[in-house]
């Protein structure tokens, strides 16, 4: 196969993959309320590849609008991990504020970290109040707009998140 066969064909693996539409992504997220599992948890990031996001923001400053996309299995770039995998993807996220840009990686012992902390300081809190709280610094912006969507985190009563 020459080249620009296995470039076609990798586009459109990641086309096929990322295609998840809102039923897929729903599904995604009632599987993770009835199964926090790290696993769980990795599939509902991957049902959500390609979607855009908002950080929160910071003060005035408004928060940036990203998309990312998750790693392919033994990719170059790819980190390890050792808990279990899902089949076909790789454990790292990489963040892009544009198209063209990859801004960011973050590794799914960071996106597992960051759920712990998550669902440990709604148990003890019931809000988690910033990106900060996550404890997991230069992923917490990207993963806390994540996690409220995946409804890990629920948003103030007053609006904010």
């Amino acid at each position: 196969m020459d080249l620009k066969s296995e470039d076609a064909e990798q586009i459109q693996h990641v086309r096929e993959k990322q295609a998840a539409g809102p039923a897929e992504r729903e599904k995604a997220i009632e599987q993770l309320r009835r199964d926090s599992s790290s696993v769980s948890l990795w599939k509902t990031v991957i049902a959500f590849a390609g979607e855009t996001f908002k950080t929160s923001g910071r003060g005035s400053r408004p928060g940036i609008q990203f998309t990312y996309r998750v790693s392919e299995p033994g990719s170059r770039a790819g980190r390890r991990y050792a808990g279990e995998t899902v089949d076909g993807y790789g454990n790292e996220l990489w963040i892009r504020v544009n198209e063209k840009e990859q801004k960011k990686s973050i590794s799914r012992s960071t996106v597992d970290l960051a759920y712990s902390n998550a669902r440990e300081i709604m148990r003890t809190e019931g809000k988690v109040s910033g990106p900060k709280k996550l404890s997991v610094p230069g992923a917490g912006s990207y993963l806390y707009c994540l996690f409220i969507r995946f409804g890990v985190i629920k948003a103030n009563s007053d609006g904010e998140k």
